[in-house]
Parts: structure tokens; C-alpha cells; sequence
């Protein structure tokens, strides 16, 4: 793992986040939302969040300091549907610490968890089951999953992206197979996938912009099943920054990619709808040089974006 990846929390500390919530039209407006606070608050502070098939939300322990934590707590809103008016439990721990990780909810309903830029053991992955509140690791990968992405395949497998390969060769992606508990060697991506954003395609596919090659990100690729990875076009601008960080993916209901940039800008993708290339457009930039720099986003049920903003993070002199 690489420790200029590792500027999140210094990030936090140097900038805050400021939310915006943007129309996706064009030009974009500002438009102004309510934070509603929870009426009972969690057990401890909070990281990931997950929602599960039943509708509780799945919540990480963490917060801004160098502890690292195995604890999950659940939010379960009351008799009328209202997370406002949830209550939270506390489940029962992973095996390992964790921070930033790979996490996926199952077809079954089971939640799978990989690696951890930080924690006691990146070399490792857990299943939760919420029928029966239980964590059991998953069989040895052989590789170290880090803070690699991961994505759901369309037949319910899981494609992940570590971030050490082991014995595999270099930039390897495996694919775990919950049905089995068994990994397998999916091919290797074009370019390392550490700190990348990944977004899945109607057609099953997965996009990615590569964040270490010699075009500084001007290069993208996908993951098609039962083809492997393919080359697509190039984008017209860099989303990485210089600490190679981005921001999220989101599938827009016109069937188009929207991807927001470290580098403050943004780009819509078109796809093809089979193996053939893509087409990218740049978007609108973000407002006032604000930028996504390993920033938390979330499409709401009105098809507009929230997203967690910042300023740009400074010189690494000044770290």
C-alpha cells in the first residue's frame, strides 16, 4: 500500500467536507438540503455504512484517530419505516480489524468483507451472516486485498481487485465465489487498480479509469465477464489528483456513467452496450475548485447526487 494513498484522515483534519447536492443537468444548480439528526445515536462512532436486504443499515466502527476497530453496530428503523426514529445494536465483531475495505451484500443476503488499508490482517476476508449474527473468514485467497475495490458479477460472484498479488502475477484481479467459498484468478488489469473507482454498466461490466499510468490517468478500461479486461476509450480529462485520489461512479437513468474527479473535474461515459468502446464527454466542473479527493457520494431516490466535497488537499511538504 502506498502511504500518499493514505491522506484521508489528514484530509478531514486539513479541510472538513462541505455537502453539496447538485442537479445533473447542465448547467448545475446548488440545491439546499435538511440534515435531520438521528433521534437515538449509534454505540460508538461510525465509518461504512451498508443496507442490507431487510432494510437495517450495517454500520462500521471508526473515527479520524489511528485505532482501528472490528465492531458493527445496526440501525433498525421503527414499526413506520423511520431510520430518523431507528433503534441500533451492537453485532458481534469481526475476526479482524479493519479500515477502508472491500464490501459487498451477497445475493443471500450475507455481507463480504475484504482486506483494510489499515488493520490487523489486509491478508484476509470475512463473510457476516445476519441470520445467525456469525462471522466466518472465507477460504485463503492467497493475495492481499488491502484497500482494493471490489463489484458485484451479474451471477452473484464478487470481482475484487487486491492490492499485494502474492503468487499471482502483477495487477491480478480474483473473483470470490460465495457458493463455494473458493477464489479464482479473474486476468489482470491493464493498469494497477489501487484507489481506483469502479462502476458497473447495464450490460454487466465493469468501468474503471486507470490511476497509475504514464497518461496520468487518461486511460480506462473494463472488466466484461467471461471475456476479462478490455481497453475502452480514453477520457478527455484527468479525474485523478496528484495523490492519486478520485471520487465516486454513479449510473445515471439515462443509461449514462457520471464520475467525479479528485481533480475537481467530471466525466459522463456512454456505453457501447457490448465489447465495443464507450464514449466519455467531460462534465461540469465541480464549483468553486472544490474537488473529490477519496470523497463519499450517494445518489438519492430523486436521481440527484450528494456529494462530500473539499478543498484541495495541500503540497505533501506541508504534511
Amino acid at each position: 500500500m502506498n502511504n500518499p494513498n493514505s491522506v484521508r484522515l489528514s484530509a478531514l483534519r486539513w479541510t472538513g467536507l462541505a455537502g453539496l447536492v447538485w442537479g445533473l443537468l447542465v448547467p448545475w444548480r446548488a440545491m439546499g438540503g435538511t440534515w435531520t439528526p438521528l433521534a437515538n445515536n449509534a454505540p460508538g462512532p461510525v465509518n461504512g455504512m451498508l443496507l442490507l436486504s431487510d432494510g437495517t443499515v450495517m454500520a462500521e466502527e471508526g473515527d479520524a484517530s489511528t485505532t482501528y476497530y472490528n465492531n458493527w453496530y445496526r440501525l433498525t428503523p421503527d414499526t413506520n419505516g423511520s431510520y430518523v426514529n431507528g433503534s441500533w445494536t451492537t453485532l458481534a465483531p469481526m475476526h479482524e480489524t479493519r479500515l477502508y475495505c472491500s464490501s459487498q451484500v451477497l445475493t443471500d443476503g450475507r455481507v463480504f468483507i475484504a482486506g483494510g488499508e489499515y488493520g490487523s490482517n489486509p491478508r484476509t476476508a470475512e463473510i457476516y451472516n445476519p441470520f445467525n449474527n456469525g462471522w466466518t473468514y472465507t477460504a485463503a485467497g492467497g493475495a492481499g486485498y488491502g484497500d482494493g475495490e471490489s463489484e458485484m458479477l451479474p451471477d452473484g460472484t464478487v470481482l475484487e481487485a487486491p492490492v499485494g498479488w502474492g503468487s499471482y502475477p502483477a495487477w491480478a484481479t480474483l473473483i470470490y465465489n460465495p457458493f463455494t467459498n473458493g477464489w479464482s484468478y479473474a486476468g489482470s488489469s491493464y493498469e494497477y487498480q489501487d484507489e481506483a473507482t469502479w462502476v458497473k454498466l447495464p450490460d454487466g461490466s465493469i468501468l474503471t479509469i486507470d490511476p497509475y499510468n504514464d497518461s496520468n490517468g487518461l486511460n480506462s478500461e473494463r472488466f466484461i465477464p467471461g471475456t476479462g479486461w478490455v481497453q475502452d476509450a480514453n477520457p478527455p480529462v484527468a479525474l485523478f489528483s496528484t495523490y492519486h485520489e478520485t471520487g465516486p461512479a454513479f449510473m445515471l437513468a439515462d443509461g449514462r456513467a457520471f464520475l467525479l474527479g479528485g481533480t475537481g473535474h467530471t466525466l459522463f461515459y456512454t456505453p457501447s452496450g457490448n465489447a465495443a468502446t464507450g464514449t466519455w464527454a467531460q462534465g461540469p466542473d465541480i464549483p468553486n475548485g472544490m474537488v473529490m479527493q477519496d470523497a463519499a457520494g450517494a445518489m438519492m431516490i430523486n436521481g440527484k447526487i450528494l456529494c462530500a466535497v473539499s478543498q484541495p488537499m495541500p503540497a505533501a511538504s506541508t504534511w
